[in-house]
């Protein structure tokens, strides 16, 4: 890996070290890579999904696949502020293998990082490039989503020509940029054109998501980052959305924004997403070293569970939650918690009252808690509301009876949807074998396209059926091969032609095995 080139895209870097004119798109990389031209969930101009691509790309470059995602993509951004990602099932070897060799977790190479399609770069950054090695290079700090100036030059960052409104820098192809417009012959600008102010907020956030994905600090969680600046905004009596419409207003859109224009949403942090905590720090004064300093300074918080559902077991867990939702700036009187957060509510009505009043204030309106017997029946048979205040009520009176009951429900529930989907699955079978002409399999794939289903749940579908694996919802390649002979056999024999068993085979377009030439003699011969 060259050090001096740092903060290119991976793009940009085959360009300068594989011949372009033969790596010219990203199938002739397929090519190169000796890998099918099918999809691998194509995000070419950064890792946002470890795919087979990724790796074959490391092992034919000789590079490290760690180097090759921390040196040449945006993820060490994403994973500054770490929110839990979904694992990709087809990239559980290649996680395992880059244990420790990640400045932060692999499980964070799980989903997809962003979804700009148009890459920008600086004119002054492209001119320097062609001054010292000769070829201009796309920056991946250009390509971060708060990103619109030049962290170095404070210039406006260029992805389109100004004249024709070309695309300069497409993501899915490999890039080389150029500083002339390929289509109108433009030029792009004087290079002291653009400049925005170095102390306006957003040059101070292009320089802090800069610092983030330079970071030497270790990853911290998103959720710890919230709640810091839910904290700091309460004891400082700041409102946020205010700060924050205040600085971005005119400039964004959305906090996972393209282009200028519009007027910003209220800003969400509880979404704990890295592009609206960055632009929620940089509003309030913050920049990346200061930040970190000021969380490590601070006090330790308990940060508030509301994107969960919250179910103590026990009176102490219940008040303990209640006083991280208190510690969390949650406003909470007796309605908001009953709407909220009911497991709390009824844990601590049933089996501390008093304490909770303590909390609450007196409790205006009148309790009415309905009798053990009433709850089961509305547990099942009443409306939505009130039949999930009863489940929650019999989860601290009576959870024995209650968990026997939703188990002997759900069984019931899963017992008759399968046999609909079953149903439905053997009336699809006979009107596929129904159809004229040569036969087709009827596949585990078509099973689970008739009914909507994915094909691990097919097959368990298919083990809880009575005979199981022995009878398969789907055609067998044994009885989809006697179909094909018995109709290749009534085809030859309306036209009064006489088949050996190797030729009906042939004909058929099956293998010449003992298996198959004995089941040709039966069909032949019954």
């Amino acid at each position: 890996m060259p050090e001096r080139y740092p903060d290119e895209l991976v793009g940009s870097f085959l360009t300068r070290f594989i011949d372009a004119n033969a790596l010219g798109s990203k199938y002739a990389l397929l090519k190169w890579l000796d890998l099918p031209s099918i999809s691998y969930g194509w995000q070419f101009m950064d890792i946002s999904v470890l795919t087979p691509i990724w790796i074959s790309l490391a092992e034919r470059l000789e590079i490290g696949l760690s180097d090759l995602i921390c040196e040449l993509s945006t993820k060490p951004y994403w994973a500054c502020f770490q929110a839990k990602r979904r694992r990709a099932p087809s990239v559980e070897s290649a996680l395992g293998n880059l244990e420790g060799k990640l400045p932060f977790s692999p499980d964070f190479l799980r989903s997809p990082s962003h979804t700009r399609l148009e890459l920008q770069f600086c004119a002054q950054c492209a001119r320097q490039d062609l001054r010292s090695i000769g070829v201009p290079s796309l920056r991946r700090s250009h390509q971060l989503p708060g990103t619109f100036v030049c962290h170095e030059h404070a210039l406006q960052l260029i992805h389109r020509c100004p004249n024709c409104a070309t695309v300069l820098a497409p993501r899915s192809d490999l890039v080389r940029i150029s500083l002339t417009c390929p289509v109108c012959g433009c030029d792009l600008g004087d290079p002291t054109a653009d400049v925005v102010g170095r102390s306006t907020p957003i040059f101070r956030l292009a320089v802090f998501e800069h610092d983030c994905l330079h970071s030497a600090e270790a990853p911290r969680q998103a959720s710890e980052v919230a709640g810091f600046v839910r904290n700091f905004c309460r004891e400082s009596n700041i409102n946020m959305n205010a700060v924050t419409m205040e600085a971005f207003g005119s400039a964004f859109n959305s906090w996972r924004r393209e282009s200028f224009g519009g007027t910003a949403h209220a800003t969400r942090i509880d979404l704990q997403g890295m592009p609206t905590l960055c632009a929620c720090l940089v509003a309030l004064g913050f920049t990346h070293h200061s930040l970190h300093a000021a969380i490590a300074n601070s006090a330790p918080t308990v940060e508030p569970t509301t994107r969960r559902v919250i179910r103590p077991k026990s009176a102490s867990e219940a008040r303990k939650e209640l006083l991280a939702l208190v510690t969390g700036g949650q406003k909470l009187n007796w309605c908001i918690l009953r709407t909220r957060h009911s497991s709390i509510y009824w844990c601590l009505v049933l089996n501390d009252f008093a304490w909770l009043e303590k909390q609450l204030g007196f409790c205006r309106v009148g309790l009415t808690i309905p009798p053990v017997r009433q709850d089961r029946r509305a547990a099942f048979y009443a409306k939505k509301q009130k039949q999930s205040d009863a489940r929650t009520r019999l989860l601290y009176r009576d959870p024995g009876w209650l968990a026997e009951a939703l188990k002997s429900s759900s069984n019931e529930r899963l017992a008759n949807r399968d046999d609909h989907l079953v149903c439905l699955i053997q009336k699809a079978k006979a009107n596929w074998f129904a159809r004229s002409g040569r036969p087709e399999r009827f596949s585990q794939e078509r099973a689970a396209e008739v009914v909507g289903l994915k094909l691990h749940r097919l097959r368990l579908l298919n083990q809880r059926l009575p005979l199981g694996p022995e009878s398969p919802l789907w055609e067998s390649s044994t009885h989809y091969r006697l179909r094909v002979l018995r109709w290749t056999f009534e085809r030859f024999s309306n036209c009064g032609t006489l088949l050996s068993s190797s030729q009906l085979l042939r004909e058929a377009n099956l293998r010449n095995t003992p298996d198959l030439r004995s089941l040709a003699a039966r069909i032949m011969h019954p």
